[in-house]
C-alpha cells in the first residue's frame, strides 16, 4: 500500500525535460524564491506573530486570550475557535517558534504550487511558476511578517485540489480555517451545493464547540457572553472595526456618498455592501470558467476589493487566480486580448513602488481618497 500511495504522490510532482529551457529556467528561479523565503523565515523575528505566539501561550496557562487593555491594537483579533491552533507554537521560545511558523507559511506555498503545477503542459508550468516568483515580494513580506495569508490561500483551496467529490474533513477545515478572516469566506460559494449537505455542518459545530472551550473556560466566570464580548472589542481596539483608512469598493461606496469612516453604524453596512457587490460580480463571471478551482481562485482574489484594508500580504490571495489565467492563456500563447489586460493587472499589483501609491489603484479606490491618504 505504501508504494502505491508514493506512486500516486509522484504523478502529482512536474517533471523537466531534458532541453527545456524555459521550464528549467524557471524551476531554478522557483528554488531561489524558495530559498530566499527559507532564509527570511530563519533570520526574522516574530512581528506579527508575536500575537499568535501569546495567544498559544495563554490558551496553554488558561488564561483569557482578549486583553485589548494589556495588550492594545496589538491583541488578538480571531474568533476564540482559532486561538488552540496557536497552543503547539506556546509550547516553544519565541523565536522557535517564530521560525517553524514562518517555514510553515512557506512549505502552505509551496504545496499550492505543486498541486497548481499538477498534471499541466511544460508551457503551462512555466506560466504557474513565473507567476509564482514574480510575487517574491508579497511572499516576502507574509513571511517575514509572520501573516497568515500563505495559510489561508491552501486551506481556501484545499477541496478544490481533490479530484474526488468534496470531502466532509477538507470542506469542514476550509471553513474553520477561513473563519479567521472574514472577507475570504466568500470562496465557500465555489463549494456548490456541498453547502448544503447537514453531515458538513455537524462536523463544524461540533470542532466550532471543542474549539472554543479552552477561551470560554479561561474567561472569567466562563462566560459565552463575556468571551464574544471581549472578542469583540479586541476586534475593534484598532479604533474601529475595519480600521483607520479604507481601501477598495469600501473606499469608493464611502467617499461618494461622504460617509464619515469614524461612525461604528457605517463601517458595518459598508462592509456588507462591498461584499455583496463582489459576490455578485463573481457569480456573474463564474459561470465562463470550467472548474471549480478556477471559480474558488476568482472569489478567493475578488475578496482583496471586498477588503476594507487591503495591506500588502492580502495581495497574496491573487496568486492562484493569476496562475491559473496565466497558464490558460499560455496554451494560446497570450493571442486572447484579454490575456494582456490580465498581463497589465498583474505586473500593476506586484510594481516595487510603495503600497500606499500602488494600492488604491489596484483596489479601485477614489482619487480623492487616495490624495487624502498620502
Amino acid at each position: 500500500m505504501e508504494l502505491e500511495s508514493m506512486k500516486t504522490f509522484g504523478q502529482h510532482l512536474p517533471s523537466i525535460k531534458s532541453g527545456s529551457w524555459p521550464q528549467t529556467g524557471a524551476y531554478v528561479l522557483t528554488l531561489l524564491v524558495l530559498v530566499t523565503l527559507i532564509r527570511t523565515s530563519v533570520l526574522s523575528e516574530s512581528s506579527d506573530f508575536e500575537i499568535f505566539w501569546k495567544t498559544g501561550k495563554r490558551i496553554l496557562e488558561f488564561q483569557p486570550i482578549y486583553v485589548p487593555s494589556i495588550d492594545g491594537g496589538r491583541c488578538f483579533k480571531y474568533p476564540p475557535w482559532i486561538a488552540p491552533f496557536f497552543s503547539p507554537f506556546g509550547m516553544l521560545q519565541e523565536n522557535a517558534a517564530g521560525i517553524l511558523w514562518r517555514l510553515l507559511l512557506t512549505g502552505s506555498l509551496s504545496w499550492v504550487t505543486l498541486m497548481l503545477l499538477s498534471e499541466r503542459k511544460p508551457h503551462e508550468r512555466v506560466a504557474v511558476l513565473l507567476t509564482f516568483v514574480s510575487m517574491i515580494g508579497v511572499w516576502n513580506h507574509n513571511v517575514m511578517a509572520g501573516q497568515m495569508t500563505p495559510l489561508l490561500i491552501a486551506l481556501a483551496l484545499l477541496p478544490f485540489f481533490s479530484k474526488s467529490s468534496f470531502s466532509d474533513w477538507r470542506v469542514s477545515s476550509m471553513i474553520v480555517g477561513l473563519s479567521s478572516k472574514a472577507f475570504p469566506m466568500i470562496t465557500v460559494l465555489a463549494l456548490g451545493h456541498t453547502l448544503f449537505r447537514p453531515s458538513l455542518w455537524v462536523k463544524i459545530t461540533v470542532s466550532i464547540v471543542l474549539l472554543t472551550l479552552p477561551a470560554l473556560l479561561a474567561t472569567p466566570g466562563h462566560s459565552l457572553t463575556q468571551l464574544f464580548r471581549d472578542f469583540f472589542s479586541s476586534s475593534a481596539s484598532s479604533g474601529d472595526i475595519l480600521g483607520g483608512s479604507f481601501n477598495g469598493l469600501t473606499a469608493v461606496i464611502s467617499t461618494v456618498f461622504h460617509f464619515s469612516r469614524d461612525e461604528m453604524s457605517i463601517q458595518i453596512p459598508l462592509a456588507i455592501a462591498t461584499t455583496a457587490i463582489v459576490i455578485l460580480g463573481w457569480a456573474a463571471f463564474q459561470k465562463r470558467l470550467s472548474s471549480p478551482l478556477e471559480r474558488a481562485s476568482l472569489a478567493l482574489a475578488l475578496s482583496i476589493s471586498a477588503t476594507p484594508l487591503a495591506f500588502t500580504y492580502g495581495l497574496g490571495l491573487a496568486y492562484p487566480w493569476f496562475a491559473l489565467r496565466f497558464a490558460q492563456a499560455s496554451r494560446q500563447s497570450f493571442r486572447n486580448p484579454r490575456d494582456w489586460v490580465a498581463v497589465a493587472g498583474f505586473a500593476w499589483m506586484i510594481l516595487p513602488l510603495p503600497f500606499r501609491a500602488v494600492a488604491p489603484l489596484l483596489t479601485l479606490a477614489s482619487i480623492s481618497d487616495y490624495k487624502e491618504r498620502r
